[in-house]
């Protein structure tokens, strides 16, 4: 799930907190939604792997939103083969390079390479092809949740590595006057850098990330 295919459609994604079993991965895929993600739960890495195996057997995203921007909290889940990374809170342009100096490969980061789940445990080799091909398929995602991270929301987006923005309605409904809000939305959603990327909204009722 790239920022191409974002662009196309507005994928629908399926949070997945608690239920860490193969049923929910394939009966989402029955649903119609086109990825599954989990932030605020209870799963652990070795469930989470095996939710995200199942899940590219079947044709089926994972989006993994960590916890904190901190090193081992990215590199694992994208060693695990999660098809796409997201980092809440970013409301600055260092974090922004700070991620992307772990998500992505040379020459835009510094991630480490190695074979596993993210090769699908193939045969070792190739492995300039593999990380450019990661690169440019694994996007990672700024979630912008605070009033300073809308301020910079234009400078995070310009970070090479970048590749779309989502705003959390829910988040900022807890903390902004309605009308601070609405422009706040307005601001993360239309004012778009670049053709090839993306910013979205996540909302209550779901998650989406949508070519505005």
């Amino acid at each position: 799930m790239d920022s191409r295919t974002i662009r196309r459609r507005r994928p629908g994604g399926l949070f997945v907190q608690v239920l860490d079993n193969a049923p929910c991965v394939l009966m989402a895929k029955a649903a119609g939604f086109d990825f599954f993600d989990g932030e605020h739960g209870d799963i652990d890495l070795n469930g989470l792997s095996t939710l995200m195996l199942l899940g590219k057997s079947v044709d089926m995203p994972s989006l993994v939103r960590v916890p904190q921007l901190a090193r081992a909290d990215l590199s694992r889940p994208l060693d695990l083969g999660t098809t796409g990374i997201m980092v809440p809170m970013v409301e600055a342009v260092a974090q922004a390079r700070q991620t992307i100096e772990w998500a992505k490969y040379p020459p835009l980061g510094r991630r480490s390479y190695s074979g596993g789940a993210h090769t699908g445990y193939g045969s070792s080799g190739n492995h300039a092809a593999v990380m450019k091909k990661a690169n440019a398929s694994v996007p990672a995602i700024a979630q912008i949740e605070t009033v300073e991270g809308v301020r910079n929301v234009d400078e995070i987006f310009s970070v090479d590595g970048v590749d779309a923005a989502s705003s959390v309605l829910a988040t900022w409904q807890s903390r902004w006057a309605g009308r601070t809000r609405s422009a706040a939305t307005r601001r993360c959603c239309w004012s778009t850098p670049s053709a090839r990327r993306v910013r979205g909204t996540e909302r209550a009722s779901g998650s989406s990330a949508a070519a505005l």
